[in-house]
This record gives structure tokens, C-alpha cells and sequence, in this order.
């Protein structure tokens, strides 16, 4: 009788330890042992499969193991450029702490070790429908001058300049100046759509983390840009009124918790969610900054 050769992949169980289902099973991406029927299973089943994942991911690696993507701290680069704010180059900094990643980003910028470095936290995006954890924002100080963004600046500015002109400097078209497209996407409120980086130039730094705590990436980054990107369809509450706007994005908002969100346009091979800076797209490059 033929006997069926097994792999080391093939020992995981035959069913869904949640609900016991036995086909179309994915697989744990880190011990390969155990198999989910959905994301949602996986996410149900993390607290008890933890320990025992970790345990079994190192015997599978002999050789010496990289820290989990929650013991990094990520920096990602955002290079200037006019667009859409979703063909900036990036490029991920690996780091043992903030604290060296912050360092980096104020060498970078020029900052002297006096000088307070400017934050942009303001994110609603990011937060409340992205819920991501954490997020900050560190754009060029000789490049970039914010003014306070009051109810009479913006209406000054928007009538100022005229719809279509306002429009083209948020989408970053016909405008002079190395625009920094994804810094100014990033920062964009949700009740107008302007973002209080709209005149964001020069490269810009971003340290953040995700609803898990896991390090932003700069897949996860690029994911974030063509959510708010997506949502600048909606506005102003001429094209769409605010409370039909407020529930598109809640469902897009519970669909990205989910992780099953995606671009209207495709996510062109890119995972939105992946959070270990060395598993990203190969055009992002990682530059490991960390010390043994």
C-alpha cells in the first residue's frame, strides 16, 4: 500500500479549534502546527495558542530568533514627492526602543539637542476609525509652518483659493514645492476632510502602533493613505451628506478591525496589515538599526 509522506507543515490539526471546521483551513504563519477556518478564529484563539506558538515557532528555527515584530520599534520614512499621497517611497527603520528611534529622526531632521521637535498627532483616521494605538508624525522644521487651524482659517481658506484649487493642493496636484502627499493624507479630520498638514513638505518620519500594539509599518502606512484617500470621495457634505459619509466609514472601520479591508483599486500584492517590517514589500526597503 502507498504510504503518504508527511511534511512538517502537515502536522497541524484537522480542524478548527473553535469551531472544529475541517476545510479550507489557513494555517498559523508562525508555528505552521495549527489551522484556522477564518481570521476572526485565529484572532479567538490567540490568547490560548500564544505560549504554545512561541514555543514552537523557535524549534523551528535553529538558528538565532529575531524579535517579534511587538518587541520593535519601527520608523518609517516617508519620502517627499507630488501624487496621490500612495507612490511616496518608504522605507522602514528598525530600532530596540523610542527612544533611539526619536534620536534618529531629530539627527535627521537637523533638530539640535535643545530643540523640541515638533509632533503631528492629530490623526482621526488613524484613530478613531483605524484605531490604531499610537501615532506620530515628524515633518522637516525648515520646511514646514503650521498655522492654527481655526473654524475662521478654514473658511478663509477654502474661499479663499476657490473649491478647485483647495482640492488640488489636498490631492497634492499642480503644486509647487516638494509636497509631502501621504503626511498631509495621514493627517486629515473627519469632519471637513482638511488636514492640518496641508501644506506638509520635505521627507517626513512616522512612529505609530496598530490596534495590537504592533508596530506601523510601511505597509500598514500605505493601507492607512488609501483609506483617507478613499474617504476625500465623500466630501464636502455637498457631494455626500455628513451622516451617510459617518456610516460608509464605519463600515469601513469594522471591516478594517477585521482585517478583510481593501482598497477599491486592489492592494496591488500588498498586505495591509503585515506589521513585521522584514516581511513587507520588497520596494519598501528595512534598514536594521539595532544594536546585538
Amino acid at each position: 500500500m502507498e504510504q503518504r509522506t508527511t511534511s512538517p507543515e502537515s502536522t497541524a490539526p484537522i480542524a478548527c479549534p473553535i469551531c472544529g471546521k475541517s476545510e479550507s483551513l489557513r494555517r498559523c504563519g508562525s508555528c505552521k502546527r495549527v489551522g484556522y477556518c477564518s481570521r476572526e478564529h485565529q484572532r479567538q484563539h490567540w490568547k490560548a495558542h500564544r505560549a504554545d506558538c512561541t514555543y514552537q515557532s523557535k524549534q523551528l528555527q535553529p538558528e538565532k530568533d529575531s524579535p517579534s515584530s511587538s518587541d520593535m520599534v519601527v520608523v518609517v520614512e516617508i519620502k517627499s514627492g507630488e501624487g496621490s499621497g500612495l507612490t511616496n517611497m518608504m522605507i522602514n527603520h528598525v530600532f530596540n526602543s523610542k527612544v533611539q528611534g526619536v534620536r534618529y529622526i531629530r539627527q535627521r531632521l537637523g533638530y539640535t539637542r535643545t530643540e523640541e521637535m515638533k509632533e503631528l498627532t492629530e490623526m482621526p483616521f488613524l484613530r478613531e476609525l483605524m484605531h490604531f494605538s499610537s501615532g506620530v508624525l515628524y515633518v522637516d522644521p525648515r520646511q514646514n509652518v503650521f498655522p492654527p487651524f481655526t473654524e475662521e482659517f478654514n473658511r478663509q481658506f477654502g474661499f479663499g483659493f476657490g473649491i478647485d484649487k483647495l482640492n488640488d493642493m489636498l490631492n497634492c496636484r499642480g503644486v509647487s514645492g516638494e509636497l509631502n502627499a501621504m503626511a498631509i493624507y495621514i493627517c486629515s479630520k473627519l469632519d471637513d476632510g482638511i488636514s492640518t498638514s496641508v501644506n506638509a513638505s520635505g521627507d517626513a518620519f512616522f512612529i505609530g502602533t496598530t490596534a495590537r500594539g504592533e508596530p506601523v509599518t510601511s505597509n500598514v502606512l500605505w493601507g492607512a493613505a488609501n483609506f483617507v484617500y478613499e474617504a476625500m470621495d465623500y466630501y464636502p457634505d455637498v457631494n455626500c451628506p455628513k451622516e451617510q459619509r459617518e456610516q460608509k466609514f464605519h463600515k469601513w472601520s469594522r471591516r478594517y478591525a477585521l482585517e478583510t479591508w481593501e482598497p477599491m483599486a486592489g492592494r496591488a500584492g500588498i498586505n495591509l496589515y503585515q506589521t513585521d517590517p522584514f516581511q513587507c514589500a520588497a520596494h519598501w526597503p528595512t534598514v536594521d538599526h539595532r544594536t546585538p
